[in-house]
């Protein structure tokens, strides 16, 4: 398997090319872990990954790991929709930011990448206070929907926020 590296700006961008599978994942590891020990910043360009099989995917969540434990950021950008497929099916759409492009993930804030997994745009953190809100204040989950629609509703995000 060949993996291209590129610097843009302090971002490290990886980039397999082909199948990531049981013959290719330990150096896909290898590098992306050293590319995380590099720099705090990684995007992984999946533009010209073919495949990817639980031995990719294990590898990725390896450096996930190790990422959120130094406080790191990771993402990936530009994926098939036949791995896309993979991601959703595996719950692996939940750990890491994905962008559209890599260019979206160099730019976006904080580069697009979030320090701790992710779901439906909530950090892990966030959505457990929030689930401890409901219990500890004994709130419905219905109140707390209905609540939350009305304030979307009535009071729209500002930029600033």
């Amino acid at each position: 398997m060949e993996i291209q590296q590129q610097q843009q700006g302090h971002v490290i961008v990886l980039g397999p090319v082909g199948r990531l599978d049981s013959l290719s994942c330990r150096e896909f590891e290898t590098r992306l872990l050293a590319a995380l020990d590099q720099s705090e910043s990684v995007v992984v360009d999946c533009t010209a990954l073919d495949y990817i099989s639980s031995a990719g995917l294990r590898a990725l969540l390896v450096a996930a790991k190790r990422n959120r434990t130094s406080g790191g950021r990771l993402a990936l950008a530009v994926l098939r929709d036949s791995i896309r497929e993979v991601f959703d099916i595996s719950g692996f759409t939940a750990i890491f930011a994905i962008h559209p492009t890599v260019a979206a993930a160099v730019a976006s804030p904080a580069n697009g990448m979030l320090p701790c997994y992710t779901t439906v745009g909530f950090s892990v953190p966030i959505a457990l206070r929030v689930c401890w809100d409901v219990v500890r204040w004994g709130w419905s989950i219905a109140a707390l929907a209905s609540a939350t629609t009305s304030r979307l509703r009535s009071k729209p995000c500002a930029a600033s926020c």
